[in-house]
């Protein structure tokens, strides 16, 4: 790959924000304008959604107990088309909090599980194209029940803890259509291939093979 070009593509392609106006503001969701000047002299305009007073970035959590099951969490999300939301646990990240101190906060508030072992192994945009919004994922290792659930007044959520064949079936099933936790679970797999490449590698040079 040629990354000198790959960097001079990026600048290429970052614009610089003249000016920013509010549309909408709700009790949740906001709708910003702004003026964009492009590198290549272009103005134009773009509109930005907003969560939670711009605050809006996330984390999401692949929770795995010491019995190997996954925590899935199960709650009304009446805009999809089942009207049902089935993934791994995920919340906002408050101000001032890092990712790693919110994913801990919300793994045991969403689902009374808390863990000693998160590994940050993914971020992305949830849409870059109209928002700023940052997910970071964390996988969650040797999960272990040690509270009730925590949950915000307006929180509704049931827990289903379910094996990695099971939640595969699931996705195939289309019960499951996050992307959070399709991405999680791919990550989740390569990691455990992984590790056990690792101990395979380690075994041999410990017996001198």
């Amino acid at each position: 790959m040629d990354r000198k070009l790959f960097k001079q593509l990026i600048e290429k392609h970052q614009g610089e924000i003249i000016l920013t106006e509010d549309l909408y503001q709700g009790n949740f969701l906001g709708i910003k304008r702004s003026k964009v000047k492009l590198s290549n002299g272009k103005t134009i305009w773009r509109e930005q959604i907003t969560k939670n007073n711009d605050n809006s970035n996330v984390v999401y959590i692949f929770p795995v107990t010491k019995e190997g099951e996954v925590v899935l969490t199960m709650q009304s999300r009446i805009f999809t088309s089942s009207g049902v939301g089935i993934g791994v646990p995920a919340g906002y990240i408050d101000e001032g909090e890092s990712s790693l101190v919110a994913a801990k906060r919300e793994l045991r508030e969403e689902t009374g599980y808390t863990s000693n072992k998160f590994i940050k192994i993914a971020e992305f945009h949830q849409d870059s194209g109209c928002s700023g919004a940052l997910a970071t994922c964390y996988l969650a290792l040797d999960c272990v029940k040690t509270h009730e659930q925590q949950l915000d007044g307006d929180e509704f959520i049931d827990l289903f803890p379910v094996s990695i064949n099971d939640l595969e079936q699931l996705i195939e099933e289309g019960y499951v259509k996050s992307a959070a936790t399709l991405i999680l679970l791919n990550a989740y797999k390569n990691f455990r291939r992984n590790d056990h490449e690792n101990r395979s590698v380690c075994r041999k040079f410990q017996s001198g093979s």
